[in-house]
């Protein structure tokens, strides 16, 4: 048998193999097309950027410190946003008005001052009164 003829036997053996292999697993054709298509694309990708690398160092330089910076902030956000998340929130209520419309007093550190129940209109009369029939 020459060399040919065994070449030729191993290429129709591994032909018919990879047919069997991919009958039985068509459902994921698609999946591993994209896949080979998406690690071609990364491969020329990193090809052109190891070109760029050699011919500007500064600018590789200057990219990959911006990338690590941009890196950095969105770890930061994505931290702070969990944490946000984790603590319930804290409400506060500050009365500004009465009923009335009156602001009140404000004290100095912002809060408003307690106001004393209103007396009846006829209560002051009626507290004359009880005051002169002490006097009497």
């Amino acid at each position: 048998m020459s060399t040919i003829d065994r070449l030729s036997e191993r290429g129709t053996s591994l032909v018919t193999h990879a047919r069997q292999a991919l009958g039985s697993g068509a459902s994921s054709l698609p999946k591993l097309l994209e896949a080979g298509a998406m690690l071609g694309v990364a491969k020329t990708g990193l090809r052109a950027a190891t070109t760029l690398a050699r011919r500007n160092p500064a600018l590789a330089i200057t990219l990959g410190v911006v990338g690590a910076g941009v890196l950095a902030y969105r770890f930061h956000r994505r931290r702070a946003d969990a944490k946000a998340a984790s603590t319930p929130m804290k409400l506060t209520v500050h009365r500004t008005a009465d009923r009335d419309g009156d602001a009140g007093d404000a004290h100095a550190d912002g809060k408003a001052a307690k106001k004393t129940p209103r007396k009846a209109s006829g209560s002051r009369g009626a507290t004359r009164a009880k005051s002169a029939s002490r006097d009497e």
